[in-house]
């Protein structure tokens, strides 16, 4: 879906500007993955989560996840939330999300996520 979409990868100024925007970087400098957040109203939700496929399964995208739900709970938040594709739910349920309903995305129905920051 994303090489049919790349566009959905490219993030905007704004997130990154705000220092909304988490990056995973290894020792030699490569980007591996990022993870962004935004807030709305009194909803704290993690918007973009990527990481490379050639590093998937060595704990970057858990890494990313725990960095964002750490900021969450710096600003003061119980919670995160996130629209997962259904194909991660395994993974965000290993996260320690869980299912709170669905909701309808451009491409497909997909779960709608809740985790605690405690």
């Amino acid at each position: 879906m994303l090489n049919a979409h790349p566009e959905f990868l490219i993030l905007g100024d704004e997130a990154i500007l705000s220092q909304r925007t988490r990056v995973a970087i290894d020792s030699a400098g490569t980007m591996l993955g990022f993870a962004s957040y935004k807030i709305t109203g009194d909803a704290f939700e993690l918007e973009d989560l990527f990481v490379d496929p050639s590093f998937w399964r060595r704990g970057v995208a858990t890494a990313l996840v725990d960095n964002t739900i750490a900021v969450a709970a710096q600003r003061g938040f119980a919670g995160i939330w996130v629209t997962g594709n259904p194909h991660a739910l395994p993974f965000y349920e290993s996260a320690g999300f869980h299912v709170e309903g669905e909701v309808h995305t451009v491409f497909y129905p997909a779960p709608r996520l809740y985790r605690a920051t405690l």
